[in-house]
């Protein structure tokens, strides 16, 4: 049976937040999300309603399942009332809210957080979800979402764990199609392990954005936006703000022009950009998430007209 997340279509819409390049597991079966928190399979669709969250999966891991994804989805948090404050302080911002409305910050799995976004390196979401997909084969365990009266079966694998990940050969992820990425998730797996493994990316979500990043550039395959990537989507960093084109260009349009006269994004130039989303947002990194999503081709045709206007005139511009 389907049970209920417990957060109204306000505070969370799968739609807005699953496809948008926070998470690369997650696969559209009908109606419905099929994928793996941890070692549960689970399906997640929106009240046909209502259009709440509601999650099931097999009757045997409910009430472990529960729990993940309730932190998965923070379902402790009022986005809503971010979204308020949000709104307050930035005019444009309240504009988009009301198109891209529930869009929430994923808390993932630490490690599959880090494998993922050394995959993102120049490169697109249905190629990072291929990839993923092609290593869940390979070393991931069947976890099965069961179907039945309506609902859809499917059988969908588990990241695989840091053991696993250490005994996978860098041809081996070439042959997978991992590319030059093929060194730096060989590489990486055998710095976690080397550092205490998964109880030590955990214990960074206790440690001060800084020194979480420092502890991350450490990593093969990890710069400064892969960073702050993984900082804010699985280590508890809200106010780390991943710096790519599309936020550079949410930076020079609406909060400092002068930014056009800047000829690469430096280290001291990124971190000015951070700090723009940083003293208008609490917790920056959630609110650039939503801004970050508001220039994905996903809601082109949905924004107010005065707003894509503008967001076409600047990239002629460009």
């Amino acid at each position: 049976p389907w049970r209920s997340l417990g957060l109204a279509a306000s505070e969370l819409k799968l739609a807005h937040t699953l496809p948008t390049g926070q998470a690369f597991g997650w696969v559209r079966v009908g109606d419905e999300y099929h994928g793996c928190l941890r070692d549960a399979g689970v399906a997640l669709r929106e009240h046909p309603v209502s259009g709440a969250a509601e999650w099931r999966c097999d009757a045997s891991r409910e009430a472990a399942a529960e729990a993940y994804v309730r932190d998965y989805f923070r379902a402790d948090v009022s986005f809503a009332e971010l979204y308020g404050g949000w709104s307050r302080a930035d005019a444009r911002f309240a504009k988009i809210a009301t198109v891209v409305d529930g869009a929430r910050v994923l808390r993932q799995d630490p490690l599959e957080c880090l494998i993922s976004f050394i995959c993102s390196s120049n490169n697109n979401i249905p190629r990072i979800t291929l990839m993923l997909g092609r290593l869940r084969e390979l070393c991931g365990d069947v976890a099965a979402v069961p179907g039945g009266a309506g609902m859809e079966a499917s059988e969908p694998r588990t990241f695989p764990t840091l053991e696993r990940l250490c005994g996978v050969e860098e041809r081996t992820l070439r042959d997978l199609g991992f590319g030059y990425r093929a060194p730096y998730v060989a590489k990486t797996a055998r710095h976690v392990r080397d550092k205490g493994g998964d109880a030590w990316l955990a214990g960074l979500r206790n440690a001060d954005r800084a020194d979480v990043k420092v502890a991350l550039l450490e990593c093969a395959g990890v710069g400064p936006k892969v960073a702050d990537c993984v900082a804010l989507f699985s280590l508890d960093q809200a106010d780390a703000v991943p710096v790519d084109t599309h936020v550079w260009r949410i930076a020079r349009r609406d909060f400092d022009p002068t930014l056009d006269d800047v000829a690469s994004i430096t280290p001291k130039v990124y971190d000015r950009v951070g700090d723009l989303f940083r003293d208008r947002f609490d917790n920056a990194g959630w609110a650039h998430t939503v801004l970050f999503a508001a220039e994905l081709p996903l809601f082109a045709d949905k924004l107010p007209e005065d707003v894509a206007a503008e967001m076409r005139a600047f990239r002629v511009l460009e």
